[in-house]
């Protein structure tokens, strides 16, 4: 039935499951009564004709219809049915549970699972229905909850060594009675949950996975016989990422300052031959190959004899699993991942993308980097250090040349010193190195020193 655009009209959008694309939407377009009710005069709609009723819809509405026709049936058999199979062949063939094609079948649910998720993301202050059996698309009405609820995973170790593992919903302070009230979950990545008329979502960016299996199960048992795998594996990464209440064993949560530290490595074996010295007999030259070899920075935090090493997809705690005779212990190390952003765009900034957690420069750029950055770094508390069993060992600190000038009747004397760390040389000292582009030298202490280009 036509809706007209002369008269009053709202957008829902109507939810319903598809045999084997799962949870879907398709938006509606509903006219309006005289009380500014809807009525059942209702018409699909699409970007074909979305802008008929462009008067009444707001930006988000031309968003969300989009996304919503890219995951529709004839769209995802435009997109995957190359072989132009009629409909019910095509879907029966691909998601036969036996001789299914799962390679495809995973691509399929991958690429809807990415725009479902868009599409709840931008649908918390619009009209949602559960679309009824017969078509309906205002079967009933579900109220989509605006703020996030939080899943608390409990456990409770048995005196058998078994363990009961079962989640506690709560919804702004109230707990949500899900289990055996025929919930659904919506969408796995990011879990959205139906619970009667009431649409969830969840905080900590829990995976619809980890509710399916209760929602007609008051928990589950993990036997003896598995209890060190599962709790090592999977209790600890659920310790990591999530709330979690235990019973029989011990969670001790613990909360340190990060320190940022770069580890300085060499890529290349360690060269066999000498460094040239300002202090002792002139050796051998390094060969220009190893002067010319990358630096490898490492970016790694501790947290009070933690080390955790940058991951742009770490979780918010690191997590320790000791045993100690039956017991069972978790160390949840809480990290400062705002703090380690914070320290990743300061290295961007000064020149060095280490977005990955690493990164490589040729030998003379990275100490130049360093050289230029130092007092930048220290500011920012990080710590340079090498390996602790590195045959060799590079100079780190500050170095810097001072030049006076001492005036006599006729001329003046330009005096220049060069200082690395606690050491200090004349400049002239290092003038035969810097004609001829010897560009590294050995320090008493066995450290390597560079000159600086600019010198």
């Amino acid at each position: 039935m036509k809706v007209s655009t002369t008269q009053p009209f709202s957008i829902v959008y109507s939810l319903f499951e598809h045999q084997y694309l799962g949870f879907l939407f398709e938006p509606f377009v509903v006219q309006l009564n005289s009380r500014n009710e809807l009525t059942l005069q209702f018409q699909s709609i699409s970007s074909k004709n979305v802008h008929e009723f462009a008067q009444n819809l707001e930006a988000i509405d031309f968003e969300i219809v989009k996304l919503t026709e890219a995951i529709h049936q004839d769209t995802i058999l435009k997109k995957f049915n190359l072989k132009k199979l009629p409909v019910y062949e095509f879907f029966s063939k691909i998601f036969d549970a036996e001789k299914g094609d799962k390679l495809l079948q995973e691509a399929i649910l991958a690429y809807i699972e990415n725009h479902r998720v868009a599409i709840l993301e931008k649908i918390l202050t619009r009209q949602v229905y559960v679309m009824g059996g017969d078509g309906n698309p205002l079967w009933q009405r579900v109220a989509v909850q605006q703020n996030k609820s939080k899943v608390h995973f409990h456990f409770i170790r048995n005196e058998d060594h078994t363990t009961n593992y079962f989640p506690i919903i709560r919804h702004e302070g109230e707990r949500v009675a899900f289990q055996h009230r025929k919930a659904r979950v919506i969408c796995d990545d990011l879990a959205w949950l139906l619970v009667e008329n009431k649409l969830y979502h969840f905080e900590k960016n829990v995976d619809g996975k980890k509710l399916k299996p209760f929602l007609n199960k008051s928990h589950i048992v993990i036997p003896q016989n598995v209890e060190e795998t599962y709790y090592r594996k999977f209790i600890a990464n659920l310790v990591a990422s999530f709330d979690v209440f235990a019973k029989g064993f011990e969670i001790i949560i613990e909360n340190h300052t990060a320190v940022p530290v770069l580890q300085v490595t060499e890529n290349t074996a360690e060269n066999q031959k000498k460094i040239n010295t300002l202090f002792d007999v002139q050796e051998e030259q390094d060969s220009e190959e190893n002067v010319d070899a990358k630096i490898i920075f490492d970016l790694h935090f501790q947290y009070n004899g933690y080390s955790f090493r940058f991951d742009s997809f770490a979780a918010e705690a690191n997590v320790k699993v000791e045993k100690n005779g039956e017991d069972w212990i978790f160390r949840k190390v809480k990290r400062n991942l705002k703090l380690e952003r914070q320290k990743i765009n300061f290295l961007k900034e000064s020149g060095l993308d280490i977005k990955t957690g690493r990164a490589a420069l040729a030998k003379s750029s990275a100490f130049q980097w360093i050289q230029s950055n130092r007092i930048k770094l220290e500011n920012e508390d990080f710590v340079l250090q090498q390996l602790p069993n590195s045959n060799k060992k590079y100079f780190l600190g500050y170095s810097s040349i001072e030049v006076k000038i001492e005036e006599k009747q006729d001329w003046f004397d330009i005096h220049t010193i060069v200082k690395f760390g606690e050491y200090e040389l004349s400049f002239w000292e290092l003038r035969n190195y810097i004609l001829n582009k010897i560009t590294q030298f050995k320090l008493p202490n066995g450290k390597i020193a560079f000159i600086p280009d600019v010198w």
